[in-house]
């Protein structure tokens, strides 16, 4: 390291001295590198030795050589300022336009650091002025953000972008105001830069210059235009961002701008709310002084009183209260400004709001006190101040909690040995000492269980729910407690709502001391819980093996199953807890035991992959054939969920391979679907029936097709399946493909010879269904295999007409391009262009139309596509049409025109656009019913007004007798009528 030494240091006669000396290895020591990767021509470079710079260019070393970040010798002397290094490498070939690892060239770096002299000379060599980095930062960019002015200056001159956005969407003019740059920010200015571009956050240049408090830039730029009233994305302005940060100069210049005072913000916060929020109080003073309410509540109902109380700005709290606050007003979920202090602990404050009118025992919207929300939030200071002054310690909320309960929920204890030490009136109030014991049980508080027995509460009612507080002791395994409560008398057997006794939530969780102990105290063994569930079962499901060992040698019923049906051992075998299982079928367990969806314990391991139990359960003689009710057996399932070893174990131990559900699906029907390839190439290595068809006749190729299931698709074929098997509707493996997209399994089954013109039995072709589905790439494909264009189905609908139908344009201008029959209806006589507009597909209408569609080509019972879209209201597609030409006279065999269809459907606005266009008002139907006629007889009042202004014809009183007829109808057509009077 000596030579990078005597580098670093500049000292040329030292570095001559260790070149020469190694002649051999001077090239080798001159590309040689420190940790960073750095050779010594990057170190002189960077300290700007341009005698070092010279003779080691001179004696071999490489110009472009790059550092571990990617930096050249060019760039270090860029970023140090040495003009003449820089200027000597760029004489020599240096590379100006090279970025570094984060794409910095040596002129960013150069203006970053504020080095005019290379800057200039990097740009009069022809450096690129607005090459971005990776972060899409430029030269302008960063000297603005640094504030280097004369660079600023001269990159403008050079033709820098000045709007060219930056790292988050940012402008040279919004950094230069977020930094204060003011001498910048009046160039940018002067130079044309737009005052209002957003950056990512949706923040302009005034409210980031006003959230930094940058006086002289806020006045710059109001004084140039900027709207001190513009939003962010968030919707606040630059009076908010001022206010929140306490610059009282800048929020007062704002103000005398026409800054908007009380505007709403982000959720609704005012200027005033942000500052009393955070507390400075010579802004709000401002700010009220300028008229701001001090009354005004966000979106969550808060004040500015309730945003200083919550932070504890007592100085605040003081004024805002001299100026009208009310003490009382209520916020978010009725939480008065008393409250949010309490639960903040602002003492001080709380003392203030006192003395000042404020309801100590006020309720929020759920019944809770400033107590409660003191007990709740662990400030025990405010607690014994509040309880002292005279809250009520009795009081309860909507859901019975007290104080002392809501303490001892959250785990404040010694808030809730203070409020013990109080007397609380609990003992004969069911609403409020039940719930508070459950509380206490909940947690394990023996101290306050035992302090709330002695108020004398009913030790067997519950909560909301039902559970009791024995029922919260033993779920949580608190035996201390429980013992307690079982003493003081409580039931061991009430149960909750539900069902559910304490025996039943001790089981659950497992705490075999404290099922021990209620059975002992006489807990009903086999009683039944939610769904029906026992002690027994709950355990087995939970894998609890020493307590269900002790309930069975207490003689639970091991057969005693839930609501489903399920039995302990179902349940064990559905999570596999394989001891569980080994020891119920020891202890007599029925093994084959059926739940209401005729599931047996066998099945459900199966179903979940719990292969050791499936493999106990045999060797015990489970029976391998049992199905569910759908016919489902033990296979089905492991093949349907994949399972291989199970799949396989149940082949070796003789299970039938071809064995059918209800739905005729087999095992290698349902992995054929599901996409489970190694269990298809077993089941099929094993002589399963590859062609059997469900009950839809459908076969597991056609399942794997249907799917995209490409691998076994192939695997299929190459053992022999049939390709062109059709379901009982006649669809195929190729048309299945075709419908779901899968192009991969199209592209496969076509080189296979799969038959593309066999249609369903609707006449329906793979390229039908994948131009119904809008499948492009399977469209493309299948007309390059030689697909028939314009085949039709049995209604004579072709696969343009489906495509146009559902409105997918791209396969509409392909089969167009591939001269599709644009004029080919269906059996009706309706083509694609009806289709499409009957669906306002408004693309695909003009797209037809463009390609010489037929704009007045009659369809069933006469109707065009102007019909079609009056009819069903697709304004647009009504607009185009005829714009185009189309004739809005020409009407259906019944004579009903397209003015006539709209009025019946009641389309006001489209009414009103065919009248602008010239329709006829009074053309009635074959029935001599006109417009008007049926618009009154269906009460669309808007159309009736809308043609009676437009002069349609009442004079025969048809009208008015519709609308009577229709009298039944209601108030609508009462409007009509009078309307017609």
């Amino acid at each position: 390291m000596a030579l990078f030494t005597a580098v670093k240091g500049g000292d040329l006669v030292k570095t001559r001295s260790i070149l020469e000396d190694e002649t051999d290895a001077r090239l080798e020591m001159l590309q040689s590198e420190d940790p960073d990767g750095n050779t010594p021509l990057h170190i002189a470079s960077e300290e700007g030795h341009i005698d070092l710079v010279k003779y080691m260019i001179d004696s071999g070393a490489v110009l472009e050589k790059r550092s571990r970040s990617g930096d050249t010798p060019l760039h270090y002397a860029s970023q140090s300022g040495h003009q003449d290094v820089a200027q000597y490498l760029i004489g020599k070939g240096a590379d100006i336009s090279i970025g570094d690892s984060i794409g910095y060239t040596p002129l960013y770096l150069a203006s970053e650091k504020g080095h005019f002299g290379v800057v200039e000379c990097l740009v009069n060599s022809g450096a690129d002025i607005n090459k971005d980095s990776y972060d899409h930062s430029t030269p302008l960019y960063t000297s603005a953000s640094k504030g280097h002015f004369d660079v600023v200056k001269y990159l403008i001159t050079k033709g820098a972008d000045l709007e060219k956005i930056g790292p988050k969407g940012q402008t040279p003019l919004l950094v230069a105001s977020l930094g204060g740059h003011v001498e910048v920010v009046k160039h940018l200015i002067s130079q044309g830069a737009e005052l209002d571009t957003e950056n990512e956050d949706g923040y302009i240049p005034l409210y980031s210059a006003t959230q930094e408090g940058h006086l002289d830039i806020v006045e710059c730029l109001v004084d140039a235009g900027a709207d001190v009233n513009q939003l962010i994305y968030d919707d606040d302005t630059p009076l908010h961002a001022g206010s929140e940060n306490g610059f009282l100069d800048v929020v007062k210049y704002l103000i005398t701008k026409g800054a908007e005072i009380d505007r709403d913000g982000n959720d609704g916060y005012t200027p005033l709310h942000l500052a009393s929020l955070e507390g400075h109080l010579n802004v709000v003073e401002c700010l009220v002084d300028a008229g701001a309410d001090v009354k005004n509540a966000n979106h969550e109902n808060m004040s500015p009183l309730h945003a200083a109380s919550r932070n504890g700005h007592l100085d605040v709290v003081k004024y805002l209260i001299t100026k009208g606050a009310e003490n009382k007003q209520k916020g978010y979920n009725g939480e008065t400004s008393l409250s949010t202090a309490a639960s903040r602990g602002h003492l001080d404050v709380v003392k203030y709001l006192l003395t000042n009118g404020a309801d100590i025992n006020t309720e929020d919207n759920e019944k809770y006190t400033p107590l409660h929300a003191a007990s709740r939030d662990d400030q025990l200071h405010v607690v014994e101040y509040l309880v002292n002054a005279g809250a009520d310690i009795n009081k309860a909320s909507h859901n019975g909690n007290t104080p002392l309960s809501t303490a001892i929920t959250n785990g404040n204890r010694c808030i809730a040995e203070f409020l013990m030490t109080k007397e609380e009136d609990i003992g004969n109030r069911d609403d409020v000492g039940p719930v508070t014991l459950c509380k206490a049980s909940s947690q394990g508080y023996l101290d306050a269980a035992r302090y709330i027995i002695t108020k004398g509460v009913n030790l067997d009612l519950g909560d909301r729910d039902g559970f009791t507080p024995l029922y919260h002791a033993s779920e949580n395994g608190h035996l201390d407690v429980v013992e307690c409560l079982v003493n003081a008398g409580a039931d061991v057997n009430t149960a909750a709502k539900s069902g559910s006794t304490p025996l039943y939530a001790a089981s659950n969780k497992g705490h075999l001391d404290i099922v021990k102990y209620l059975i002992d105290k006489g807990a009903d063994i086999d009683s039944r819980g939610y769904n029906g569930q026992t002690p027994l079962l709950v355990a087995s499901l939970n894998g609890h093996i020493s307590v269900v060992k002790y309930l069975i040698s207490q003689r639970a019923d091991k057969e005693m199953g839930d609501n489903d049906g399920h039995t302990p051992l179902y349940v064990a075998s559905e999570k596999g807890h394989l001891d569980i299982v080994k020891y119920l079928i020891n202890k007599g367990a029925d093994i084959d035991s059926r739940g209401n969806n005729g599931q047996t314990a066998l099945l459900v391991a199966s179903l979940h992959g719990h292969f050791t139990v499936v493999k106990y359960l045999i060797s015990q003689r489970a029976d391998k054939e049992m199905g569910d009710k759908d016919g489902r057996t033990p296979l089905y399932a492991a093949s349907h969920k994949g399972h291989l070893d199970i799949v396989k174990y149940f082949i070796d131990n003789g299970a039938s391979i071809d064995s059918r559900g209800n739905n005729g699906q087999t095992a290698l029907w349902v992995a054929s679907l599901i996409g489970h390839f190694t269990v298809v190439k077993y089941l099929i290595s094993q002589r399963a029936e590859k062609d059997t068809g469900n009950n839809d006749g459908r076969t597991p190729l056609y399942a794997a097709s249907h799917k995209g299931h490409l691998d076994i698709v192939k695997y299929f074929i190459d053992n022999g399946a049939s390709i062109d098997s059709r379901g009982n509707s006649g669809q195929t493996p190729l048309w299945a493909a075709s419908l779901n997209g899968h192009i991969t399994v199209v592209k496969y089954l076509i080189s296979q010879r799969a038959d593309k013109e066999m249609g369903d039995n609707d006449g329906h072709t793979p390229l039908y269904v994948a131009s119904e589905k809008g499948h492009l790439d399977i469209v493309k494909y299948l007309i390059n295999k030689g697909a028939d264009i314009d085949s039709r189905g049995n209604s004579g609908r072709t696969p343009l007409w489906a495509a146009s139908l559902y409105g997918h344009i791209t396969v509409v201008k392909y089969l167009i391009s591939q001269t599709a029959d644009k004029e080919m209806g269906d059996n009706d006589g309706c083509t694609p262009l009806y289709a499409a507009s009957h669906e306002g597909h408004l693309d695909v209408v003009k797209y037809l139309i463009d390609k010489g569609a037929n704009i007045d080509s009659r369809g069933y019972n006469g109707q065009t596509a102007l019909w079609a879209a009056s009819l069903y209201g697709h304004i647009t597609v009504v607009k185009y049409l005829i714009s185009q030409g189309s004739d809005k006279e020409l009407g259906d065999n019944d004579g009903s025109t397209p003015l006539y269809v709209a009025s019946h459907e009641g389309r006001h606005h489209l009414v009103q656009y065919l009248i602008a266009e010239g329709a006829d008002l009074n053309t009635g139907d074959n029935e001599r019913f006109t417009p008007i006629y049926i618009a009154s007889y269906n009460g669309h009042l808007d159309v009736v007004e809308c043609l009676v202004n437009a002069g349609a014809d009442i004079s025969l009183q048809i009208a008015r007798r519709a609308a009577s007829k229709s009298s039944a109808k209601g108030a609508r057509t009462k409007s009509v009528e009078s309307l017609l009077d």
